[in-house]
């Protein structure tokens, strides 16, 4: 299968870049053939970036932008997912009643819709309600091979989960 991963952000975001080059190389090594692009591509060479594309897997921040309108135009007949990696950012613009519409029609049209944690998820549930009963939790994550161990690990007293991520009270 050809897939697509894309993103409205710009490619050089690096959550947004490694999450992308990451999903790109377990697909290949499962014999998929996969592009990615970001923004910058999207503007520029969108219809030759779709072309012999089968699927499209769209990763937003979700904040409404004009682009994500010209994305699920051109997807139109491809299968379309998109996954939130985060919304209402107060650092990106706010989704406005006109911004809910918008991912009301694109989140229509897409064949899944997921989010990347259950918190996430109850945030666009609680502003896009028609999407609630369509959504799923996808978490980031990445396999254990990709990071093969030089040397044994010590035995841990207690168990943890490491996150990396930006301290953000609205996460």
């Amino acid at each position: 299968m050809r897939l697509l991963l894309l993103t409205e952000f710009p490619y050089d975001f690096s959550t947004f870049r490694l999450t992308l080059e990451n999903l790109a190389r377990l697909y290949a090594r499962r014999g998929h053939q996969v592009a990615t692009a970001g923004r910058l591509d999207v503007r520029l060479a969108l219809p030759s970036l779709l072309e012999g594309v089968d699927a499209v897997h769209l990763h937003t921040a979700g904040s409404w932008t004009p682009i994500l309108s010209r994305i699920v135009d051109a997807c139109s007949g491809r299968p379309l997912v998109v996954t939130f990696q985060d919304w209402d950012n107060p650092a990106l613009p706010l989704n406005d009643g006109a911004a809910r519409r918008h991912w009301t029609r694109l989140l229509g049209r897409a064949t899944a819709v997921t989010a990347v944690s259950r918190g996430l998820l109850e945030r666009i549930a609680r502003a896009l309600p028609s999407i609630a009963r369509r959504a799923r939790v996808v978490y980031n994550g990445v396999e254990d091979s990709m990071f093969p161990s030089r040397r044994r690990p010590r035995p841990r007293q207690r168990a943890f989960i490491l996150c990396p991520a930006r301290l953000a009270h609205y996460k």
